[in-house]
């Protein structure tokens, strides 16, 4: 194994595209996970579990491999798209690092170290509507009360702020 850590890019990559067989302890975690996943699968197909369906139509992206492989570029494709077919698009993001549970909406004023190096990007690029929040639902919820417009939302996040 060398001075390569379990947990260093390299090896992390290596055990991704099969390069390399993971650990024993690694492969009993995933197990555990799929197991974990196909029960959360079957509440919901059950009805025990339930789902929050906006009033829009949502495209995810997300997960597509490890690493750089080009999600923002293809969110920043998205909008474009979507936008020379008539639609105005939105973008939510969960957040990366330490947006914590806060709701941020992303402006021109926003910093790359609060909202993130991505979204900052993307609404950079495109001046889309984005909002970062953990709680994927009520951002959307938001942007949709906000119906596309920064103005919109600031007012709508100052009172709520203020309600609390």
């Amino acid at each position: 194994m060398g001075s390569d850590s379990i947990f260093s890019d390299k090896s992390l990559n290596a055990i991704w595209y099969g390069e390399r067989r993971p650990a024993w302890w690694l492969r009993a975690l995933s197990a555990l996970f799929k197991t974990v996943v196909q029960i959360r699968r079957g509440l919901y197909a059950s009805g025990l579990l339930s789902g929050t369906r906006l009033r829009v139509p949502v495209i995810v992206v997300g997960n597509i491999t490890v690493g750089g492989t080009g999600k923002t570029p293809l969110v920043i494709a998205l909008i474009e798209a979507l936008r020379a077919r008539g639609f105005n698009p939105g973008v939510i993001s969960r957040g990366y690092a330490g947006t914590g549970d806060a709701l941020l909406v992303v402006d021109e004023r926003s910093s790359p170290l609060s909202v993130g190096d991505e979204a900052a990007l993307v609404f950079q690029t495109t001046q889309a509507p984005f909002v970062v929040c953990r709680d994927r639902v009520k951002a959307g919820r938001v942007m949709l009360e906000g119906r596309g417009r920064r103005d919109h939302l600031r007012r709508w996040l100052a009172a709520l702020s203020s309600a609390s």
